[in-house]
This record gives C-alpha cells, sequence and structure tokens, in this order.
C-alpha cells in the first residue's frame, strides 16, 4: 500500500478492500450518508485532526460521502482551483436548509471558501451537464481532451477523482456511470499530475450497497490505476 494514501472509511466498504490498512473509522458517526449534518462535520474534522494524518492521497469511499472533499479543501491555507473529474457535477443547490452534501459541495465550496478561485468540471455526461446549468461564476466544462492541450488556471490545484465517470467494465458504483476508459482516466489524471501543483487527491466511488467480489476487485485495480497514474 502506497504510504501516502489516508483511508476515510464511511460506510464499512474498505474493511474489504483493505482488510489490513490502517483506516480513519467514522462508520459509527450518524448524519453522514449523502448529506452531511453540522454535528457529523464536527465528528469528522475532530477524527482527522486526532488522527494527524493528512497525506495527499485520500480515498473517501462511495459517492454518498464525496462531500468529504470540502472538509479536506477547508484545510488548504492558499489560492486554489479544484479539478473534479465525476460523471456529475456535484454543483446542486441544497434540498433543504445550508447543508453539505454529496451532491452539493461544489456549490458549497464556491460559497464558504474564499481561497477557492476556480473550479473545472471534467468527464461529465450532457445530460448530467444541464444540472449544472445556470453555471456558477468561476466554475468550466472542460473536456477531457483539452487538458492536455491548455493550462487551465495559474493555481495550485485540488484534484478530486470519482469512478462513477468510468464505464462499468472497470469500476462499480452506487451511481450511474460514464463511459470513460481506464486508459482514458490515467492519462487523463497524470497529465493534471505533471501540469500542475497537486495541493490534494482525492478517489471515491466505491460500491457500498452489495457489493460483489467483482465489484470490490473493479474498484481496487480502479485505485491502483489512478494511484499510479499520479506519479507516472
Amino acid at each position: 500500500m502506497e504510504k501516502d494514501l489516508l483511508i476515510c472509511n464511511m460506510s464499512g466498504v474498505y474493511e474489504r478492500m483493505y482488510p489490513v490498512e490502517p483506516k480513519i473509522n467514522m462508520t459509527d458517526i450518524s448524519g453522514t450518508n449523502c448529506y452531511c449534518d453540522d454535528e457529523a462535520q464536527k465528528q469528522i474534522r475532530k477524527r482527522l485532526l486526532e488522527a494527524a494524518l493528512h497525506p495527499p492521497i485520500r480515498l473517501l469511499d462511495s459517492g454518498n460521502y464525496h462531500y468529504l472533499s470540502y472538509i479536506f479543501m477547508e484545510m488548504i491555507e492558499e489560492p486554489f482551483s479544484l479539478i473534479l473529474i465525476d460523471n456529475h457535477p456535484d454543483t446542486q443547490a441544497p434540498g433543504f436548509g445550508d447543508i453539505l452534501s454529496c451532491g452539493g459541495w461544489v456549490r458549497y465550496g464556491l460559497e464558504k471558501l474564499g481561497l477557492l478561485k476556480e473550479v473545472y468540471l471534467v468527464g461529465m455526461s450532457e445530460a448530467h451537464k444541464k444540472e449544472a446549468l445556470p453555471m456558477e461564476d468561476g466554475v468550466r466544462f472542460i473536456d477531457a481532451k483539452d487538458i492536455m492541450k491548455e493550462k487551465l488556471t495559474k493555481y495550485p490545484v485540488y484534484l478530486s477523482i470519482d469512478k462513477d465517470v468510468l464505464s462499468v467494465e472497470y469500476a462499480a458504483t452506487d451511481w450511474d456511470q460514464g463511459d470513460m476508459t481506464m486508459d482514458e482516466l490515467s492519462d487523463l489524471v497524470s497529465a493534471i499530475a505533471s501540469s500542475y501543483t497537486l495541493l490534494g487527491v482525492d478517489i471515491c466511488g466505491e460500491k457500498k450497497d452489495e457489493a460483489t467480489s467483482l465489484d470490490i476487485e473493479k474498484n481496487l485495480m480502479a485505485n491502483t490505476n489512478i494511484i499510479r497514474a499520479l506519479s507516472r
């Protein structure tokens, strides 16, 4: 296992995937599935700080907990950009109150984090792009091929990857999936890692609901390939 990896165990799925690796266990915190209430946020922050472990690569469990990206971005102390590789834009307005959610953490970050200057959304299907309209200030859709050709930002980057961008051949998630191949995602991640200063990277998209052995195997391989691509 890579030494610079932090495993955030939210649902228990990592007990099957990485049984012997150290994890930050948060399975007992209530109010975390899809939505993260204020008390849950406090508990999550407390455990992350107590662990004194903030490696640059984080595994975030299912996409239901993708809002953990926001909590990690809170720790950044300089202006930065977010590059999100995902089949969904995660810019939804909250369904109720001012609550942090897996479907709205990008919008939440833009509203709460003054140091988050730009957001680049990569890999979304055309149908899901419509969910992000009208676009927030500082948010752009980017085609994967354009990342290879243009310098997107002058700021260092926080990179967040949801494996639901991959075809079902390469990953098994709890959400509808895109059509990207593993090679395409690996090349994309490698290009970003070689072009920008990365302040942190996270990976989510595990299948927590009724995951089969084949699902686990696919996702382990996908995680391994993504991590390798970061240092290619």
